[in-house]
């Protein structure tokens, strides 16, 4: 995707602090106008789509992706412990609340899937952790050999 934005040189500078901040990539072409009374310059900027949403969590990108990083995420995996479940189950809590910020539970594909793994009799009002997080939480805080996982995760 390409923009072509006629900007002046401050707001060009926010714009690439903006871009910097992101790491998103900023060509810069410089263009005069003709036109005497508008000195503003022409600026094209190459605009990278972000081109896979997560199947998993229906985030573009994945909930689970180092961009998303947060200060509670593990810095490295904890060896297998009997008391790791604890730590997946806070884990678990922090990414229902991104995922609910992200407007996740409110994708029409997740309340399908929802929809269809609920209990047939009684009001549900758990949500299904998502593969991706699954996935990184037990990575993260894992069992013991031998020690099954609880299984399929409601939150």
């Amino acid at each position: 995707m390409r923009a072509q934005l006629h900007v002046e040189d401050g707001v060009m500078r926010d714009i690439t602090q903006l871009f910097v901040h992101h790491s998103w990539e900023l060509d810069e072409i410089v263009l005069e106008d003709e036109d005497e009374e508008d000195p503003r310059s022409l600026w094209t900027i190459e605009i990278t789509e972000v081109k896979w949403k997560c199947q998993q969590c229906f985030c573009q990108p994945c909930v689970t992706v180092d961009t998303n990083r947060q200060v509670w995420w593990a810095v490295e995996n904890s060896t297998p412990h009997s008391t790791n479940h604890q730590l997946r189950k806070r884990a678990y809590f922090k990414f229902w609340t991104m995922l609910y910020h992200r407007g996740a539970w409110q994708d029409q594909r997740y309340l399908d899937t929802k929809r269809q793994r609920l209990p047939t009799t009684g009001l549900f009002k758990r949500e299904i952790i998502p593969t991706c997080v699954l996935s990184m939480v037990r990575r993260w805080y894992p069992n013991e050999d031998g020690v099954p996982y609880m299984g399929y995760i409601w939150i």
